[in-house]
């Protein structure tokens, strides 16, 4: 799941989960249809004009600097779900024109209106005010990573997967292609957010991260400052304790059926829950290593225990 944990929330005491989600639309369920030039037919006011396919401005409100679907966007929406009940409350949508390279991966809640963003198609984490659609803070990758840095393709190059906002008001992000996780201060201007010292994994060292996804921090009152990821590349998960001023392994796990996971949490009872993606199963870990419960899915992304508090919150 991104975004935050099912929990018991004020607002309808009873189970709820917050998600981020992509819809891909037709442009003019975006409000797109004028941007490009067309009519309400899509393709101008005689059926075709000059452009062609739609022309005018089509290219750019159906993503096609990209190579996207003519006449197609996507919008980014947060939205949150009564687990007894099914009924789903809004919390933010923003619109993505360019809907081949829309997603945002992940979400994390601030307070109520105060929301935080991992962009993957911008290369950005920002904070959102639900109610009226303004960024408090907004961070670029490019503030702190040279281009030649990170993916092969500029249309992913650093792919932001995940974001989560730390109870001492920093925000973790996990910066895929860079191999690394990064601590930012939104107290600070954007330049120099990076807080230095913290930074987990290196772009030219894949043996402490490759292509991390989902890390989880574990607080100090929890035994922490440290870190679980799943290490994807390096088909392992791994936790990092920051001791004086660097991080330290200090718990890993990767057999060898082990396939490309990406998310593990840290539990209440110290066991590790894991998404073993291309192994289509969820893992419960015991510390030692031993599988304690698992359950086949899919090609899973993301899972979380409900009721454990978000992530690896609640965990030792």
């Amino acid at each position: 799941m991104n975004g935050t944990d099912g929990n018991e929330t004020p607002e309808t005491g009873s189970m709820t989960v917050e998600y981020v989600a992509s819809e891909r639309l037709n442009a003019s369920a975006c409000g797109l249809a004028d941007e490009r030039g067309n009519g309400e037919d899509g393709n101008g006011e005689d059926g075709n004009d000059k452009g062609g396919n739609g022309g005018g401005k089509a290219d750019e409100a159906s993503g096609a600097n990209g190579g996207g679907e003519a006449g197609v966007c996507a919008r980014n929406v947060i939205e949150r779900v009564n687990l007894s009940t099914g009924a789903v409350t809004p919390i933010y949508a923003e619109v993505a024109p360019r809907a081949e390279l829309a997603p945002w991966n992940d979400v994390d809640r601030i307070n109520d209106t105060y929301y935080v963003v991992a962009d993957r198609t911008e290369n950005r984490v920002f904070v959102v005010d639900t109610r009226t659609g303004e960024y408090a803070w907004e961070w670029y990758a490019s503030a702190a990573f040279p281009f030649d840095s990170g993916g092969y393709y500029i249309e992913d190059w650093t792919h932001m997967n995940d974001v989560e906002y730390l109870p001492d008001g920093r925000i973790m992000a996990s910066v895929r292609n860079h191999d690394q996780v990064v601590f930012l201060d939104p107290e600070r201007p954007p330049e120099r957010a990076v807080v230095g010292g913290w930074t987990l994994g290196n772009d030219s060292n894949r043996s402490v991260l490759y292509e991390p996804y989902n890390p989880d921090y574990i607080p100090r009152e929890n035994g922490g400052p440290a870190v679980v990821v799943a290490d994807a590349e390096n088909n392992r998960v791994v936790e990092y304790a920051y001791h004086e001023g660097s991080w330290e392994r200090t718990w890993q796990w990767g057999p060898p059926a082990l396939q490309w996971p990406r998310d593990a949490d840290r539990l209440p009872n110290g066991h590790t829950l894991v998404v073993d993606s291309n192994g289509d199963r969820v893992v419960e870990v015991g510390e030692s290593g031993e599988v304690v419960w698992n359950v086949s899915v899919g090609l899973p992304y993301d899972a979380e225990r409900l009721g454990t508090g978000p992530e690896s919150a609640g965990g030792p």
